[in-house]
């Protein structure tokens, strides 16, 4: 107990200096760790945290699957599958040839391939979830390679447990269980799942335990038969996914998941084991440029070749620049069986600490980044002849460009419509995108933050652009790109907090919405002008409903 509360006192006081110097979270999370652990010595435990860690990852993946709709990530099943397959083998046979030259015997150069050619499930989720990421297009493209590269990883443990006795019977037997922990999600999710439930709805109590009973019978049922219980929880949430209960379960289960997350990144700092890093820099300034240079340019041609943009393809990229957790998995099993040297082991943590820190960075720039290398970068697109990104464009020229058509977008979309404008819309969910195609609405699959797609468009006839993208770097940039070339121009944007509205309105933002406190002034106005006594307030819940229903219609 003292040791959990000193790691979440320490990693609190970390979390907290980052966001006053506005960095990313996770690098303070690990420091945390390499302080209270290889510095300080006061966790000595560090078996258990790195339990606590796995339950994380475990929670972090049935939320995952709670939040996934299969039939969305079918149309990325090709580069999920193939693309992710061909990533796995050729950054493994890089990574093998230069470890080897590196003066690694075959053995454990095969040990740094695969720790280079996997990453981190965990991390990637954990910073797309918060940016809100996980059902644009390339949030589902990484989604995708990374289950692909998780039933990889799987297989490979399952090759090394059994390395003095392998044989394509492990092999088969390791790809038997995968497929049972599959069909006993689908089982539970179509006959079991939506009975029990529904009864245990009645309580939210009961509704929180039987999820979580769920989710730890799936992780105890994989690691069982030799899966991750990581797997386990993703199949968990699969199996939870089309229930009507989903969004409660989600938002009961995400602050465990928050804790445990807190104690998986400070686990990673736990296990860093000081060394002359002196000795070793080159090969750890290789390893780490495979990791953060070479694997996302692979990841990048793959992209490119399966027919996505290049931004879309370098946004998935660089996201999974890091090493994955299932590494210092594959290393430690390695040091048990005397394949692996412990000072390889101290070499790959360190490797994984730098990676993970930079990634993170890599994902909370990754726009600004392509703006400035972006020119470098599309002389790629359009490798594979083909252009996957949907879009409907009858028309070339607009008076109103509308960022985002998702739930508020809508009614904007209605009353532009209903002035009579040509409108644009802009939206990088695919799936808004195709709505609107269906419905041949011009429309086009993009991200406005990018000034080489906005000056594609043609801007002369513009008179109005309205955004209710709630990221602040998106909506500054729409603001400056706009003022500097067409001053008369109307710009309404959004903000998440008052002071970003403010900073918005001095880059010359002309309205700037606030939603939080958008319902508090419209139930003010409602009660003060429009709402005397019941019978007012029955009349507008009426037209509020008729208002709902030709929403849900469209």
């Amino acid at each position: 107990m003292f040791e959990l509360s000193i790691i979440l006192i320490v990693a609190t006081a970390g979390a907290l200096l980052a966001r006053w110097l506005k960095q990313p979270l996770i690098p303070a999370y690990i420091i945390s760790g390499i302080i209270l652990g290889p510095i300080l010595h006061l966790i000595t435990d560090v078996e258990l945290i790195s339990v606590y860690a796995e339950i994380g990852i475990a929670f972090l993946l049935f939320i995952v699957g709670l939040e996934l709709d299969v039939a969305r990530i079918k149309s990325i099943g090709l580069v999920a599958s193939l693309g992710g397959l061909i990533q796995v083998v050729l950054t493994f046979i890089i990574a093998f040839a230069v470890t080897s030259y590196l003066g690694l015997d075959a053995l454990q150069a095969s040990y740094m391939g695969l720790v280079i050619a996997f990453s981190s499930t965990f991390v990637v989720i954990k910073l797309l979830g918060d940016k809100r990421e996980i059902d644009t297009l390339h949030g589902r493209i990484v989604i995708g390679i990374l289950l692909i590269q998780d039933i990889i990883a799987v297989l490979a443990l399952s090759v090394i447990e059994t390395i003095d006795v392998l044989s394509w019977t492990v092999v088969i037997a390791a790809l038997l269980k995968g497929a049972s922990l599959f069909l006993a999600s689908a089982v539970i999710s179509r006959y079991i799942a939506p009975r029990l439930f529904n009864f245990a709805a009645k309580s939210n109590e009961l509704l929180f335990l039987c999820s979580l009973a769920t989710m730890f019978a799936f992780a105890m049922f994989a690691e069982l038969i030799g899966y991750s219980i990581a797997i386990g929880g993703f199949l968990a949430g699969l199996t939870l996914a089309n229930l009507p209960y989903h969004g409660e379960i989600i938002g009961r289960v995400k602050p465990l998941r928050d804790f445990f997350a807190t104690l998986f990144f400070v686990s990673l700092g736990l296990q860093f084991i000081p060394f002359d890093v002196s000795r070793v820099w080159l090969p750890l300034v290789l390893v780490v440029g495979l990791v953060i240079v070479v694997k996302p340019f692979i990841l990048l041609l793959i992209g490119n070749g399966f027919g996505y943009s290049s931004r879309t393809s370098f946004i998935a990229a660089v996201s999974m620049a890091q090493v994955s957790e299932f590494s210092l998995i594959m290393l430690q099993m390695g040091v048990d069986f005397g394949h692996v040297a412990q000072e390889l082991f101290s070499f790959v943590v360190l490797t994984t600490i730098i990676t993970i820190a930079v990634s993170s960075y890599f994902i909370k720039y990754d726009r600004w980044i392509f703006a400035r290398i972006g020119w470098l970068i599309r002389p790629l697109e359009g490798l594979g002849g083909g252009y996957r990104e949907p879009h409907h464009v009858p028309h070339r020229s607009f008076d109103a460009l509308l960022v985002g058509c998702d739930r508020a977008g809508s009614s904007v979309l209605k009353e532009l419509k209903r002035q009579g404008r040509k409108v644009l819309v802009v939206d990088f969910n695919p799936e808004v995108v195709r709505r609107l195609v269906e419905k041949h609405i011009s429309c086009v699959f993009g991200d406005v933050s990018d000034p080489e797609f906005l000056s594609d468009l043609d801007l002369k006839p513009l008179r109005i652009i309205v955004s209710t993208s709630h990221e602040f770097g998106v909506n500054k940039e729409i603001v400056r790109y706009i003022k500097k070339r067409k001053k008369e121009c109307m710009v309404l944007v959004t903000a998440n907090t008052a002071e970003e509205a403010l900073q918005l309105y001095k880059r010359g933002a002309d309205y700037v919405v606030l939603p939080q406190m958008l319902g508090g002034d419209h139930v003010a106005m409602m009660l003060k002008h429009r709402v005397h006594d019941i019978s007012d307030l029955r009349c507008l819940r009426h037209a509020h409903m008729r208002g709902l229903l030709e929403r849900v219609a469209q």
